[in-house]
């Protein structure tokens, strides 16, 4: 017969979190006893605690890996409020419940956003209800291992150094201590403390990965398109806003076509200076040129 068989149900639905809780309680139950009593009841705390730590490594020598499930849809609803309150009327089916939900909504749309967690064998079956009861747009699902054989092995290096220090305790603790053996009973169970601390902290991140392991979550997103009725006031509204809009197109397009021609004007002033410059420099480069031209002359029939 197995330890779960000898205990209430509740404290064997969550393996993990049960055998860190038992370490953890008799792990300061012997604190205090040591402190109170340093005689023979230290010795026989050290074994209850063996005890409880070899039975609390047997449950989690499965326990290296974590697979975890996780989705989310995309559901565009007609009627919201109705069709909502079915969906969470059914979630019993799958073992679910909701984490969270949200509500917001713009001019056009109505937004839902709700985290349901449904049991993990149930996972598939109630994404598939979905896709069969409501209009879906997408799905995602994504499947994860969670490795913590880390976690794992410091736990176990924990248990170890508990089993080392139970043995101390044992050894230094008597009916007649002398003083040095206080100390070291003091800083034993200071030692234990501090393992009872870090086992609990440990507990909790893998009683958290259990926990995401036995439930799945399910991020749901519902759209509904609202229907708009125009008013005679909204009509006026939406003519003056048009109107405004074609102006300032209109206005726009015009200075375009204004600004096109004193932009043509512009390039051809500029580039008529440049060949009134350019004619300005010209004439007396040419005639410099006829200069030196008679000049040679002149000097060719000089000679």
């Amino acid at each position: 017969m197995s330890f779960r068989d000898n205990v209430p149900a509740v404290l064997t639905e969550k393996p993990l979190l049960t055998g860190f809780g038992l370490v953890a309680v008799l792990v300061l139950a012997g604190l205090f006893i040591s402190s109170q009593q340093l005689g023979d009841y230290g010795a026989e705390f050290g074994a209850e605690d063996r005890q409880a730590a070899e039975m609390f490594e047997e449950d989690l020598t499965d326990s290296d890996s974590f697979e975890i499930r996780t989705g989310s849809v995309d559901i565009e609803l007609e009627n919201a409020s109705e069709e909502i309150s079915t969906l969470k009327s059914e979630l019993g089916l799958f073992n679910g419940s909701v984490v969270n939900e949200e509500r917001s909504e713009t001019d056009r749309y109505i937004r839902y956003n709700m985290a349901v967690e449904v049991e993990s064998s149930e996972f598939e079956s109630f994404v598939e209800w979905l896709e069969d009861e409501y209009e879906v747009e997408s799905t995602r699902l994504n499947y994860e291992t969670v490795d913590a054989e880390r976690e794992s092995n410091e736990v176990k290096i924990l248990l170890d150094a508990l089993d080392t220090y139970d043995e101390m305790l044992e050894n230094v603790t008597g009916s007649d201590m002398s003083s040095e053996q206080v100390r070291l009973v003091s800083e034993i169970t200071s030692e234990k403390t501090g393992i009872a601390s870090e086992l609990n902290n440990l507990g909790y991140r893998l009683g958290e990965l259990e926990d995401r392991e036995q439930f799945s979550k399910v991020e749901i997103s519902f759209e509904q398109e609202k229907d708009v009725e125009l008013t005679p006031e909204d009509f006026r509204g939406d003519v003056r806003q048009e109107v405004r809009n074609s102006v300032d197109s209109l206005a726009d397009k015009t200075a375009s076509l204004v600004a096109l021609p004193i932009t043509l004007v512009s390039w051809f002033i500029v580039a008529v200076t440049y060949i009134i410059i350019g004619l300005v420099l010209a004439v007396p480069l040419v005639l410099a040129i006829k200069l030196l031209k008679k000049l040679v002359i002149r000097l060719d029939l000089l000679e």
